[in-house]
């Protein structure tokens, strides 16, 4: 699983991964490797949470290597900037994306909406979070097949525009 908010709004979404695990069973718990991008003043307080409920994880403040982990990501549990996204699709990575719930004109809600409404992602409002409900699907999107499975699916009927090329075109034939 890799976890990253980007620089807006990551703190809150590392305290929701950490009420979601203590809801897993540590049988489970062992099976899971969690990569995770953390702010520094935070950096500590989750390896202590992550060590204590013995979990295999890495954590660091950047990763440069951001192409490299998305390639090996199995499972994202993230922010729903546009960047982000077009990585999800890019990459074919079922995730549970968690808005941020005071981005401007509400754009990252529309934003993993796009996936949600196509089954290749599960949107989880913050606001309104149920630690119960979402531990039980993250463990579905973990040990369920059939989900993962159809998530990588729908990931895959989507067409990725090459944005760099639209905006090109745009700019030179206007």
């Amino acid at each position: 699983i890799f976890l990253y908010g980007g620089s807006q709004g990551s703190i809150p979404l590392l305290n929701i991964l950490l009420l979601l695990l203590k809801n897993i069973d540590k049988n489970f718990l062992k099976e899971i490797k969690l990569i995770i991008q953390a702010p520094k003043n935070f950096k500590n307080f989750i390896e202590k949470n992550l060590n204590h409920l013995k979990m295999n994880f890495e954590i660091k403040e950047f990763y440069e290597n951001i192409e490299e982990i998305l390639s090996i990501t199995n499972i994202a549990i993230t922010r729903a900037g546009s960047g982000t996204i077009n990585d999800l699709i890019c990459f074919k990575i079922p995730s549970i994306i968690i808005p941020l719930p005071h981005s401007i004109y509400n754009h990252q809600y529309y934003n993993a909406k796009y996936l949600s409404d196509r089954n290749a992602a599960i949107l989880i409002d913050e606001k309104s979070i149920n630690i119960d409900k979402t531990s039980k699907v993250l463990k579905k999107l973990l040990f369920d097949n059939s989900l993962f499975d159809e998530m990588k699916q729908k990931l895959n009927n989507i067409n990725l525009q090459d944005a760099n090329k639209i905006i090109l075109k745009k700019i030179y034939y206007e």
